[in-house]
């Protein structure tokens, strides 16, 4: 008998804390014309009540960010809960939400211990090969802006050119100007020299 206690004092809790569950989720999801998906998350988990589920964006760099969480309010992802699925839908995704990758987290609780297991990452992809190329690459998206001291100078060349530009038009205007007037003058003198001699005539 005091055999038999001892072995249920000390096995039972290795065969609490041995317990374990999975958590699936898609490897790749599409995403809808609509700009929207839905990732799934579901646990194996039975006889254990549902605590917690969570959803993580990894960027590429590693960085991560939780989306959304139950019971919580979520910017542009809704969820939707059942026993021991969950699903998050996604919406308004962009190129940056392309290029990172997705991964549930679920809580449960088991004879009054909780377990918190994570799933593999999801990518997603868009159904057709029209609205992939929409997706600018990673580098056309790291292109940092033009430097302020940069563009600067750009619009001091093009405010110079416009001087130039318009002194050129001035000198031109000045000289076509001057050079009529010369003209209408020595046109006048001329004119004036010849009324000045008396006409011959001939008797």
């Amino acid at each position: 008998m005091n055999i038999f206690i001892f072995n249920l004092f000390f096995l039972t809790p290795v065969f609490v804390f041995s317990y374990d569950f999975k958590v699936i989720q898609p490897k790749v999801q599409h995403v809808n014309p609509d700009q929207t998906a839905s990732i799934s998350c579901e646990h194996d988990s039975r006889g254990s009540k549902l605590m917690d589920v969570r959803l993580y964006r990894i960027s590429q760099n590693g960085k991560e960010e939780m989306l959304c969480q139950k019971g919580a309010s979520c910017k542009d992802v809704n969820l939707t809960l059942s026993s021991t699925k969950s699903v998050f839908t996604l919406q308004n995704i962009g190129p940056e939400a392309i290029r990172a990758a997705y991964q549930c987290e679920i809580t449960v609780e088991y004879n009054d211990v909780d377990y918190t297991k994570r799933g593999t990452k999801t990518t997603l992809v868009y159904a057709n090969r029209a609205m992939q190329l929409k997706v600018p690459s990673e580098s056309e998206m790291d292109c940092s802006p033009l430097d302020e001291s940069v563009l600067g100078w750009i619009l001091i060349g093009l405010l110079a050119l416009m001087f130039l530009y318009s002194c050129i038009i001035t000198c031109l205007y000045i000289k076509r100007t001057a050079t009529i007037w010369e003209e209408s003058n020595n046109t006048f003198s001329f004119d004036s020299i010849q009324a000045s001699f008396p006409k011959n005539t001939h008797e």
